[in-house]
């Protein structure tokens, strides 16, 4: 019976030992295939970007929560973390010998090689944004984006959620001075939005601050939120809405001040110019990436 008792304990601590070396090379290591390594570099990248992995809406007010309360930032640090990323996660695809592969994983291959080719390929140009080729536009940019996000991808369904969408609220102050450094360093480099898109930049912005903070959509919308939640209290709902027409008062309403401001310096220089990208530095080699892509 000892015997018996010897070789299952055996038996377990094998098992066990095969389950770690098993989650590290999954988690840590080499994945033994290339599936596990694309399931892995997904997740690695949605938690770099809080704003994405709100969108998904898997774990948002959950325990689990530990991101619906930030905003991804922006800035030369940011791009280069994402070029970080993109060549070490172009490395490990590399590490699976593509002849060896079945068809379908020889795809899957080919698309991650690919989308980090892409992301790379944009790193001669050091006067691109974290967040685009301009870190201000008119139509995608994070100026126009970010309210964007705030108004229809952060869901309000419990108490958390409105906490951390206020959270966001007095970040957003930070995240649009990003982007007006951002301006400031890509305008140093010649870089500049044609003419037309600065002006309908300026008008856009100042439809967005047009309203009183506490008049704001964005506001409203936790309000409207918080009157769904049964179980949150007046005074927790109230001091929440202080705290978020605050932080359009004191934070974000400057931020996008500011950014008008940025833009209005840039006009003269931006009317001068001409629209089409072989105006900028390596404009032609540009055009050529972006077509690739």
């Amino acid at each position: 019976m000892r015997l018996v008792f010897r070789i299952l304990g055996l038996l377990l601590l094998a098992a066990i030992a095969v389950g770690l070396y098993a989650g590290y090379r999954i988690g840590f290591g080499h994945p033994f295939t290339i599936n596990q390594l694309a399931d892995r570099q997904a997740v690695a990248f949605v938690a770099r970007n809080p704003e994405l992995f709100t969108q998904i809406g898997l774990v948002d007010g959950t325990v689990l929560d530990r991101h619906s309360g930030k905003l991804a930032p922006v800035g030369v640090a940011k791009r280069d973390e994402n070029y970080a990323f993109a060549e070490k996660a172009l490395t490990e695809v590399r590490r699976y010998d593509r002849d060896k592969l079945g068809t379908q994983d020889q795809i899957t291959f080919d698309i991650l090689e690919d989308q980090y080719e892409s992301a790379l390929a944009f790193r001669p140009f050091t006067w691109v944004s974290s967040d685009g080729m301009y870190a201000v536009d008119q139509m995608w940019g994070t100026n126009v984006s970010l309210p964007a996000f705030l108004l229809s991808g952060h869901t309000i369904k419990n108490a958390k959620t409105a906490e951390t969408y206020v959270q966001r609220l007095e970040a957003s102050g930070a995240k649009i001075d990003g982007l007006v450094a951002e301006l400031e360093r890509q305008t140093a480099a010649g870089v500049i939005l044609p003419g037309a898109l600065v002006a309908r930049t300026i008008a856009i912005t100042r439809d967005t601050i047009a309203p009183d903070p506490a008049a704001s959509p964005l506001v409203a919308k936790l309000e409207t939120g918080m009157a769904a939640l049964d179980a949150m209290a007046q005074e927790e709902r109230a001091a929440l809405k202080a705290r978020a027409v605050a932080a359009l008062t004191d934070g974000l309403y400057p931020a996008y001040a500011r950014l008008i401001t940025a833009l209005q310096a840039l006009e003269p220089a931006a009317q001068a110019q001409g629209a089409g990208i072989g105006r900028l530095k390596d404009g032609a080699a540009l055009y050529a990436v972006m077509l690739r892509q």
